[in-house]
């Protein structure tokens, strides 16, 4: 069913609310969601740089 990171990671989300001209026309606009996984470098995670 879909990916597994294989290292340690951080995963990012964000949600926004969708925007409307005072003069929209039209069905109601779609929020916007945008995720992302982001694989750590061994180093970084062993290091403890980011912590």
């Amino acid at each position: 069913m879909g990916a597994s990171p294989q290292k340690p990671c951080l995963v990012t989300v964000s949600l926004s609310m969708p925007w409307l001209p005072d003069d929209w026309e039209g069905d109601d606009p779609c929020w916007k969601l945008i995720a992302g996984v982001i694989e750590l470098p061994e180093a970084l995670v062993h290091d403890e740089v980011l912590f």
